[in-house]
């Protein structure tokens, strides 16, 4: 198996891969995880890089949950991406919101218009999201708010 990481992206080489997927000139499978080098050998792994995430063997579009957190009272905007589950293989759902409301009320909202699955498990409410000078999401910012702390 050989492995490298382009864009960001993981991409892997090997003979035990299905023959159906498609490989660049080079053999190589470019997977739907997002990932970086870690020393020599190894590398980290950030989630996926599409907007579907496995909670509790269940498919959750996270940009849906993010357009329906939108529309809640006290969200101005929101952010919603998937972290590793501190307990089991899974993913946890996070949420980086930019508003008034608490996060009481955003998964009493929420429980109304998405399935329990879907809520975020994680959510954090700050004045405004953090950008990169391009306007996107500093994934990477965003993604601190949530290392190491006690979650709500």
């Amino acid at each position: 198996i050989d492995w490298k990481i382009h864009n960001g992206r993981l991409q892997v080489r090997s003979d035990f891969l299905s023959p159906e997927l498609p490989r660049d000139q080079n053999g190589f499978f470019t997977t739907a995880d997002r990932a970086e080098p870690c020393g020599t050998g190894s590398f980290t792994l950030h989630g996926r890089a599409d907007d579907i995430v496995k909670v509790g063997g269940r498919r959750v579009d996270l940009s849906e949950v993010c357009d329906k957190l939108k529309t809640l009272t006290g969200v101005r905007d929101a952010v919603v991406f998937a972290m590793h589950a501190r307990t089991g293989r899974g993913s946890d759902i996070a949420a980086l919101i930019a508003g008034t409301a608490d996060a009481s009320a955003i998964r009493s909202g929420l429980a109304k218009i998405c399935e329990p699955y879907a809520i975020p498990r994680h959510i954090k409410i700050v004045d405004s999201i953090p950008v990169l000078p391009t306007g996107k999401y500093d994934r990477d910012m965003i993604e601190r708010f949530f290392e190491g702390k006690s979650l709500e």
